[in-house]
């Protein structure tokens, strides 16, 4: 028996981390927090050089997580990006020093070397 009838695709958000190239200056790796609809090809987007500025700069090494968002939580993905963000920046600090933050980009902090200070919610 086979189905001929088309399923209804159903798309869930992705929040990813990619573990980046250091920046210049240090020797500990960057990260970046991304969301989307469709991991393998933004995360592909990243690793061939065409993704975020911040990968551009940083070109990433290795996918260090990925989460997908089946709506098992009252978090949206957006506010699950802007947690991981901040939270890879603290354990930065806490591993690093004071401006280690500058080497985690996400969660509206896309280029954070260039900010003029540290993020409020830290």
């Amino acid at each position: 028996m086979s189905n001929t009838s088309l399923q209804p695709l159903t798309l869930h958000p992705w929040v990813y981390v990619l573990r980046c190239k250091p920046r210049e200056g240090t020797s500990y790796p960057s990260f970046y927090v991304g969301a989307t609809l469709n991991s393998h090809q933004r995360i592909t987007q990243h690793f061939t050089g065409s993704g975020a500025r911040f990968t551009q700069a940083h070109p990433p090494i290795a996918v260090e997580a990925l989460y997908v968002d089946v709506g098992d939580s009252d978090e949206t993905v957006l506010q699950r990006e802007q947690r991981i963000t901040l939270e890879l920046m603290r354990r930065h600090i806490a591993e690093h020093g004071e401006e280690a933050w500058r080497s985690v980009a996400g969660g509206g902090y896309s280029m954070p070397h260039q900010m003029r200070g540290r993020p409020r919610d830290l």
